[in-house]
């Protein structure tokens, strides 16, 4: 390999992939999986796997780092804060080897049945003003993030594909690399002339969806020490908040039907049927509060969003929070936290 593409912000590393594989001219993706990594391996949107591998075979005038791909251009950032300590190292570990995918998935508590997660996000606007200014584009990792639906920087609905012949880009193909270009590359159709939504819902939620982007974007740019060492204080700011807002019994007893009623109430069954997070009795929302295991981050920006406003309201708890205490000088682990009836 005697070349590399420079990288643009915010871009996520399968793009990266697809632009070296555009100009080099290869026609199979295995050839160019050669050239970057020297094995046949496959790499998919989120997680980049033997990294070192290739910082090695690019050229070293470009100076590029394993940790500038993986903090930089992948979507691990947005997993980092819910990941238990032992997930974290077994991830990281795994994607230093060629570990198939689905071992890395179950180890950040991953929406199966996620219904977008296969297919890359783009904003018109972007692409618009990226070949303006670059005379090309590029798929960014935040509009990647599942349960991102709105570039934040236009506040305009990302769009998956062609709405003139139904082609959707797609990571599903293992023998395909898309690069994000201006013409459809199944129809030929001028993609800066379309936005089409693949739900309606996703404009009737326009506001609470773009409150969320706002929040998914947050994760990956406020990358500091307060969110590297948040999981292990998330139950204890859970409980406290739970507590404050009249959640739990004087026992103990999470009123987790009272508080299903009130998330319900506060998001909708809709919006969170359209987020692959709806509610069920004994389901996601305990798991996050209980704390023993990685849950997607999705699950947790809502429930921040539902108890602290915001990330930055999560913060401020965090500041104020005794790490000793939460009520009565006793924090409730898990085991001691019951469902009323």
């Amino acid at each position: 390999m005697n070349f590399f593409p420079n990288l643009y912000p915010d871009e996520i590393l399968y793009s990266i992939l697809a632009r070296y594989h555009h100009l080099s001219g290869n026609l199979k993706v295995d050839k160019t999986m050669i050239d970057l990594y020297g094995v046949k391996c496959t790499q998919i949107l989120d997680f980049p796997k033997i990294t070192n591998r290739l910082v090695k075979n690019i050229p070293g005038k470009y100076n590029y780092s394993e940790q500038d791909f993986i903090r930089k251009h992948s979507l691990l950032p947005y997993f980092l804060p819910f990941l238990t300590p032992k997930n974290k190292q077994q991830v990281l570990k795994m994607m230093a080897t060629n570990t198939r995918y689905r071992f890395i998935h179950s180890q950040v508590g991953y929406i199966a049945k996620s219904t977008i997660s296969n297919h890359l996000k783009y904003c018109t606007s972007c692409l618009i003003e990226d070949l303006n200014k670059n005379g090309e584009s590029y798929w960014r990792r935040t509009h990647q993030a599942p349960g991102n639906f709105y570039c934040l920087d236009h506040q305009r609905i990302l769009s998956t594909g062609c709405e003139e012949c139904g082609f959707h880009f797609t990571t599903k193909l293992r023998n395909k690399l898309y690069i994000l270009k201006q013409f459809c590359p199944k129809c030929g159709s001028d993609l800066t002339l379309q936005n089409h939504s693949w739900s309606p819902l996703i404009s009737e939620f326009k506001t609470e969806l773009i409150e969320i982007s706002s929040e998914i974007n947050y994760l990956f740019n406020e990358q500091n020490i307060w969110l590297d060492e948040l999981f292990t204080k998330l139950h204890n700011l859970y409980v406290k908040k739970l507590i404050e807002a009249n959640f739990y019994e004087i026992d103990n007893k999470l009123r987790l039907r009272k508080l299903i009623y009130f998330f319900e109430k506060f998001y909708s069954r809709s919006l969170l049927e359209l987020l692959g997070c709806d509610v069920e009795i004994g389901g996601w929302l305990r798991e996050c509060i209980d704390g023993e295991y990685a849950r997607h981050p999705l699950k947790h920006l809502l429930l921040i969003k539902f108890l602290f406003g915001s990330l930055n309201g999560l913060k401020l708890q965090q500041t104020s929070l005794n790490p000793n205490t939460i009520q009565n000088g006793s924090i409730l682990s898990s085991s001691e936290i019951k469902i009323a009836a």
